[in-house]
């Protein structure tokens, strides 16, 4: 069971890396930057990101200090998760299939549901397709369907790729991330 410092711990870390990931992707898809959702994050994430930024040189298009910020940001979480339930930390390499794990799983999950919601929102008027945050959306979920939209083409009209991504989703968490984390909490059992 959960207490009350452990489950803050959480949010707050879960929150933090979730907006660290949107500045990745977003700096990955080139989101333009006066779009008041990219300046938003920007603002959020920059006080973290600056100064490894200076040291850490994106790789094409990857932003290697997000990168590094999100793996910290997320072994320092679950460091904290393993002393205050009183596990302690067994194994540094469980530790960091844990957190990698941990991470791949957080982004499919975020990917899963901006893919329902721009599938959802594309259904309504076109006034709402305009609004700054559509734009990000599209942007952020482009990459994930084009792919299977040269494989699965528009039938009668309906753009089936949002349904075929979150099966691949499930899938790969199912199949992949679930095993993947499961060694490192063996490794940490040890």
């Amino acid at each position: 069971m959960e207490n009350g410092l452990t489950l803050v711990i959480k949010i707050i870390f879960s929150l933090y890396i979730f907006v660290m990931m949107l500045r990745g992707l977003l700096e990955f898809t080139g989101a333009p930057a006066g779009n008041s959702i990219v300046k938003l994050i920007g603002q959020f994430t920059d006080p973290l990101v600056k100064p490894f930024k200076s040291f850490l040189p994106s790789f094409k298009g990857i932003s290697t200090a997000v990168l590094v910020l999100l793996l910290v940001l997320k072994l320092i979480q679950w460091v904290l998760l393993l002393v205050l339930t009183g596990h302690g930390v067994h194994s540094v390499v469980g530790l960091f299939i844990i957190s990698i794990g941990d991470l791949l799983r957080q982004i499919l999950n975020l990917y899963f549901f901006m893919i329902l919601i721009q599938a959802i929102l594309s259904w309504l008027p076109t006034s709402i397709q305009e609004h700054p945050a559509m734009e990000v959306l599209n942007l952020l979920v482009a990459p994930a369907l084009k792919p299977i939209q040269k494989f699965l083409p528009t039938l009668g009209g309906f753009d089936f790729s949002p349904l075929a991504a979150l099966i691949v989703i499930q899938v790969v968490k199912m199949i992949i991330i679930t095993p993947f984390i499961s060694v490192g909490v063996r490794m940490m059992l040890l």
